[in-house]
C-alpha cells in the first residue's frame, strides 16, 4: 500500500476507534460495570471478524516467537467474560520468557498491522487487540504487587495460547489487609501534612484513603473496579445500597474526588483547615467501618 494511502487508513482508522469509544462511554457506567463476579466459564463473545484477527495474531506470535518464546496469550475484559458491547476492546495478556525484549516492538508492529488490515476490509469495522505484554519476571512481579487489574485476569483470564501463568485466584486476604495498611498510611501521611499548614494536600490524600478502603472492601468481596468511577459505583452497589454500610459514606465520594482535582490541578476552591479536618476524619472513618467487615466478607467470598 502506498504511504499516503495507508497514513490516510490510519486516520480512518483512529477516527472510528474515538468515534466507538464516545458511543461506548454513552452508556451508564453502572450498566459497563456492574458485574459483581466474573465466570470463567462463559465463552468468548467475539464477531466472526474478531475471530480472524484473534486467528491472525495467534499465527503471527507463532512466527516472532517460534521456539517457545511465548508463554501464555490470555484474554480477559468484556469478550471473556461474554458480556462486550459494541466498540469493547479486545483484552490481551501476553507473556513471554524475557530473554528476547528486542521483539516486543515486532509483537507491537504485528498487532497495528493486524488492525489495519480488519480496517482495510471493511472501513466501517475496527478491532482494537489491547495487549498488555509482560516478561515473566514482570508478571511475577506484578502478582506480588497485588495490582488491581491482575485480579479480574485471573479470575476471569481464558487461556488462547501457552498456560495458565497466574493463580486462579488472587489471595483476597492478603491484598485487601494490604490495602487497608497502605490507606492508613496514606492517611497518617495528611495528618502530618495538615499539622504542618499545608491544607490541600490533605484534601487530596483523604480521598486517595477513602478510595483506598472502598477498593479493599470490594477486592475482600471479589470484585475489583477498573478505575476511579468504577470503584464509586460498585462500592454504592455492593455495599451502600445493600445496608452493608451506611448511606453518610455514599454522597461524598464524589464531591471528595472533585476537591482532590481542585486540591491538585485547578485551585479553584478556597479550601480551609476544617474541609481538610472534615475530609480526613470521613476517610478514617470509612476504613474503620470496612476494616471490621473484612472479617465478615472474607467468609462470605
Amino acid at each position: 500500500m502506498a504511504d499516503g494511502k495507508w497514513e490516510m487508513t490510519n486516520d480512518k482508522l483512529r477516527a472510528t476507534k474515538v468515534n466507538r469509544a464516545r458511543r461506548a462511554k454513552s452508556q451508564p457506567r453502572a450498566t459497563r460495570e456492574r458485574r459483581a463476579a466474573y465466570s470463567t466459564s462463559t465463552r468468548p463473545k467475539l464477531t466472526r471478524m474478531e475471530s480472524r484477527a484473534l486467528a491472525d495474531l495467534r499465527a503471527r506470535l507463532k512466527e516472532i516467537l517460534p521456539n517457545g518464546e511465548l508463554k501464555s496469550l490470555i484474554l480477559y475484559g468484556s469478550k471473556a467474560r461474554g458480556d462486550a458491547h459494541r466498540g469493547s476492546d479486545i483484552d490481551l495478556l501476553l507473556v513471554y520468557d524475557g530473554a528476547h525484549g528486542e521483539k516486543k516492538d515486532t509483537i507491537l508492529d504485528a498487532i497495528t498491522e493486524i488492525e489495519m488490515q480488519v480496517f482495510a476490509r471493511n472501513p466501517r469495522a475496527s478491532v482494537d487487540l489491547a495487549t498488555l505484554i509482560r516478561s515473566e519476571a514482570e508478571l511475577e512481579e506484578e502478582v506480588r504487587l497485588g495490582l488491581p487489574l491482575l485480579h479480574n485476569i485471573a479470575r476471569e483470564g481464558i487461556v488462547l495460547e501457552g498456560e495458565r501463568v497466574m493463580p486462579e485466584e488472587m489471595d483476597r486476604r492478603h491484598w485487601a489487609t494490604e490495602q487497608i495498611e497502605d490507606t492508613k498510611r496514606t492517611l497518617r501521611t495528611a495528618r502530618m501534612a495538615l499539622a504542618d499548614g499545608d491544607i490541600r494536600r490533605p484534601i487530596a490524600l483523604a480521598y486517595f484513603a477513602f478510595e483506598g478502603a472502598a477498593r479493599a472492601a470490594l477486592i475482600a468481596k471479589g470484585v475489583v473496579p477498573k478505575s476511579h468511577r468504577g470503584t464509586q459505583s460498585l462500592f454504592g452497589e455492593h455495599f451502600i445500597r445493600t445496608g452493608l454500610l451506611p448511606k453518610k459514606f455514599a454522597p461524598p465520594f464524589k464531591k471528595m474526588e472533585e476537591d482532590r482535582l481542585d486540591a491538585t490541578y485547578t485551585f479553584k476552591k478556597p479550601f480551609t483547615q476544617a474541609d481538610a479536618e472534615r475530609a480526613l476524619v470521613l476517610a478514617e472513618e470509612l476504613v474503620r467501618a470496612i476494616e471490621d467487615l473484612l472479617p465478615k466478607l472474607l467468609e462470605a467470598n
